[in-house]
C-alpha cells in the first residue's frame, strides 16, 4: 500500500519537478536549483517507500513465525477431532454390542432359572419311586442355571 502510494507521488514529482525548480520558461538545467520543498518531498517519499518495505518484511515474518505455526496447529487439530470422533463411535458400537450380548446372556439365564424352578416343584411333588430321577434332573438343571449365571456374570465385564 505504502509502497504503490510512494511510486505514484514519485512520478508526479518526477514530472513537475523541472516546472517547479526552474519555472515554465526554464533560463537554466533543471535539476541544477532544485527547490527546498522538492528535496524535502523526494526524501519524504523515499522514507515513505523504505517503510512500505520494512513493515512487508515484518508481515512476511509475522506470517512465517505465527500465522504458518497456528494454521498447522489447527490442521492438526481437526484431525485429532476427527480421530476422536471415530473412536467415539467405535466404543458406542462396542458398548451397544456388549449390551445385546448382556441382555441375551440374562434371557437365557431367566429361561434356566425357570425351568430349575419348575424342575425343583415337580422333585418337591415327586413320590418315592420318582424322586431320584426327579432330584438328579434338578441337580442337572442347577448345574446348567450356575454356568448361565456364570456366563451372564462375564458377560457383563
Amino acid at each position: 500500500m505504502y509502497s504503490t502510494l510512494s511510486k505514484k507521488y514519485l512520478e508526479k514529482k518526477a514530472k513537475k519537478s523541472a516546472s517547479l525548480s526552474v519555472g515554465d520558461t526554464p533560463q537554466i538545467t533543471p535539476g541544477s536549483l532544485e527547490s527546498a520543498s522538492l528535496t524535502t518531498w523526494t526524501t519524504i517519499l523515499d522514507d515513505l517507500e523504505n517503510l512500505s518495505k520494512e513493515r512487508e518484511m515484518l508481515a512476511n515474518s509475522f506470517n512465517a513465525q505465527v500465522a504458518e505455526p497456528i494454521r498447522n496447529l489447527q490442521v492438526r487439530c481437526d484431525d485429532l477431532r476427527k480421530k476422536h470422533v471415530d473412536f467415539a463411535e467405535q466404543l458406542e458400537e462396542e458398548r451397544d454390542k456388549v449390551y445385546k450380548d448382556l441382555k441375551e446372556c440374562k434371557k437365557a439365564y431367566d429361561a434356566r432359572c425357570e425351568t430349575l424352578e419348575n424342575r425343583r416343584s415337580k422333585k418337591e411333588r415327586a413320590y418315592d419311586g420318582e424322586k431320584s430321577k426327579a432330584s438328579s434332573s434338578y441337580e442337572k438343571h442347577l448345574h446348567e442355571a450356575n454356568n448361565a449365571k456364570v456366563h451372564t456374570l462375564f458377560a457383563a465385564d
